[in-house]
């Protein structure tokens, strides 16, 4: 009984997850899913049942629409490495979604890829000449007590010049989320539940060019109990922070010691996370609609007021 209540919360923390990453959909307003570089957000703003893209500066307080859709909403924005170029995902009403790309210099968007369905998350390769994006098979209700998600997902990655889409893994995994890509290197890490070949639920490591998978362990945390549900945000040769529910850590690989860095100040679970090394800064919105600073080197906590600065405050 006690396995079955376990695998039920961890059920219910993969829907939520699956569900914040996809959308963080409001009826009205700006959503809480965002990417976030040099001082600049990207966000769906939701408004009449459309969702477009938004570019905020919260330094020159400047908001520029990019993306325009006749009918459904863009979600899952994510800038390039090099920061000229944004990936989003477009959701039609039947089942239709298409991957498109924003060129900042040049103001143009391009369709990657027209038809595909069950798209969970994306992301650009170290060198942007990719991407790599997570696909459902199904959308299904495996337990009594979840609500019906997106399940049987695998790992395919997007070459963005032939706008040829290929399938890396084989897990059908219940669930597989927080895409992490290092800046070097040929791994992709992500948050892997239920995969069918792997005995293991947590952080992964897969090796792009020998297709394996393997564990990615945080050994001795004190949120062991809840592993599964650990996303990794960022690594590097001595650490590796990552989420917990309600709460981020760094980890020291090298003692296997966690610090708890921040957790959520408004009680609410984390939505998305970004990490801006050069500022040693983490960049956080929630489940109830914050968004928030937080500087590490002086332990400080600053809120941002993205709706203010829409509204010209």
């Amino acid at each position: 009984m006690i396995k079955e209540v376990e695998q039920y919360f961890y059920i219910l923390i993969c829907v939520l997850i699956l569900s914040c990453n996809r959308a963080g959909k409001v009826e009205n307003g700006i959503g809480t899913q965002f990417d976030y570089r040099a001082g600049k957000f990207i966000i769906t703003n939701y408004l009449d049942n459309v969702g477009s893209l938004l570019l905020i500066d919260e330094r020159d307080l400047q908001v520029t629409q990019i993306s325009s859709p006749d009918i459904g909403y863009d979600v899952l924005p994510r800038f390039s490495n090099d920061g000229s170029r944004v990936l989003f995902l477009r959701v039609l009403f039947n089942d239709h979604e298409q991957i498109l790309e924003y060129n900042l210099n040049s103001k143009t968007t391009e369709l990657i890829i027209d038809s595909v369905k069950f798209v969970t998350n994306l992301a650009y390769s170290s060198n942007d000449s990719s991407a790599y994006v997570i696909l459902a098979k199904e959308f299904e209700n495996y337990s009594p007590i979840a609500p019906k998600g997106l399940h049987k997902t695998d790992l395919y990655d997007i070459n963005l010049q032939s706008q040829k889409l290929t399938k890396l893994s084989n897990l059908e995994a219940y669930s597989l989320h927080s895409l992490y890509i290092p800046n070097q290197g040929n791994k992709i890490f992500m948050t892997t539940f239920g995969a069918k070949t792997i005995d293991y639920n947590g952080i992964t490591s897969f090796d792009i060019y020998q297709r394996k998978i393997t564990p990615f362990q945080i050994a001795n945390s004190p949120r062991s109990p809840v592993k599964d549900s650990f996303q990794l945000i960022s690594l590097s040769e001595e650490t590796a922070i990552y989420e917990a529910p309600y709460e981020i850590y760094e980890h020291n690989l090298e003692q296997n010691i966690s610090k708890l860095i921040l957790r959520t100040p408004d009680n609410s679970h984390f939505n998305t996370i970004k990490i801006d090394s050069t500022e040693n800064k983490v960049t956080f919105s929630t489940s109830l609609g914050n968004f928030y600073h937080y500087f590490i080197d002086s332990d400080s906590l600053q809120q941002v007021k993205l709706n203010r600065i829409l509204n010209g405050g």
